[in-house]
């Protein structure tokens, strides 16, 4: 008899044992479920002050006429090209035609959709923001149906900008503007890169946790501090005009400052493209503004390179740069009025 009690005993602690179990486990569950709500809840909140921030921004730029007013004041509803003026600097660009240079093509004129090159010896406007063959046969002018590219023409950004030296410009037409990672591990360029600034460059960046050195760096307007600091060696500096056509095909990020700044923010959705601080950007002295200095270097970063076939020209403070440059079957064009 005495067995059978305990058996039964052994039973009944059994049976508690899982009873309580199953609480705690339907407990966890519970709480589990409201954290996931509390947490959705808080990821919409935020994407909805994000979207209210993005308003405000979209419409202090109107305001300020540093966009243009869109038909919608939703970004990404956009899918037709405003018509604005382009971010490049005021002033003469000079394109050499044979052994004589021709004058007086003004940076204003860019702003009625024609695209002034140097082509073959010949300076023409072809009446497209993009219409030209470039390197490697592809026609750059056919954007895709889901193309990010209009989303950053809103803005008046036609180009993007990279600045390096001239001895670098047969690697970078052979391999493309590579990261500083794969540049360094590769070959060996020349560098006129600050090397404080790029130490911190070495962290990782919020969306795909890459460093930002695996990324290849492009500007938003290349008339900026870091130029400035280097206008001794301007005459040896080259600064490459990049087609927005090559976001439609890489990863990438865009910063709202220079992307080594703890204090730069970092984006990736092109819905966000109103928090690029356009006024900085568009202004003749980044002294101007609080924070100027980092904000006029905002930056599109690129995974993994920028192809060859992207670059759409090669600009140039002096001959002898135009001439290598020239000498290397690039399209090169002297243009006084992006340098210092």
């Amino acid at each position: 008899m005495e067995w059978l009690i305990g058996l039964f005993v052994v039973w009944l602690i059994s049976q508690m044992s899982g009873s309580s179990s199953s609480t705690t486990k339907s407990s966890e569950a519970k709480k589990e479920k409201t954290a996931n709500k509390e947490r959705n809840d808080d990821l919409e909140l935020e994407q909805m002050k994000r979207a209210i921030e993005r308003a405000r921004k979209l419409k202090e730029l109107q305001t300020l006429d540093h966009l243009p007013a869109p038909e919608t004041s939703v970004l990404e509803e956009l899918t037709q090209d405003a018509s604005c003026t382009p971010i490049i600097p005021r002033g003469d660009v000079v394109v050499p035609t044979g052994d004589k240079v021709a004058h007086g093509i003004r940076a204003e004129d860019w702003s009625r959709g024609g695209d002034y090159q140097a082509h073959r010896g010949e300076c023409s406007n072809t009446g497209s923001s993009i219409s030209t063959q470039f390197r490697g046969g592809v026609d750059l002018e056919k954007e895709k149906n889901d193309s990010v590219v209009p989303h950053f023409k809103v803005f008046g950004l036609n180009s993007l900008w990279h600045i390096t030296h001239r001895d670098n410009l047969i690697n970078i037409f052979d391999r493309g503007i590579l990261s500083n990672s794969r540049a360094y591990s590769d070959l060996r360029p020349v560098d006129i890169s600050n090397h404080e600034v790029q130490r911190r460059r070495d962290r990782a960046d919020p969306f795909y946790n890459r460093a930002i050195h695996d990324y290849a760096p492009l500007y938003v307007n290349p008339r900026n501090p870091m130029l400035y600091v280097k206008k001794d060696l301007q005459h040896e500096l080259c600064i490459l005009e990049v087609s927005l056509s090559v976001l439609d095909e890489v990863e990438f990020l865009f910063t709202d400052g220079n992307a080594a700044s703890r204090d730069t923010e970092f984006y990736k959705d092109v819905k966000d493209l109103a928090f690029i601080p356009w006024d900085v950007i568009r202004a003749d002295y980044w002294n101007d503004y609080a924070d100027g200095k980092r904000k006029r270097c905002a930056e599109v970063l690129v995974f993994p390179l920028v192809a060859p076939r992207y670059i759409i020209r090669v600009h140039c403070l002096s001959m002898e740069t135009l001439r290598i440059a020239k000498g290397l079957g690039c399209d090169a064009v002297v243009s006084k009025n992006i340098f210092f």
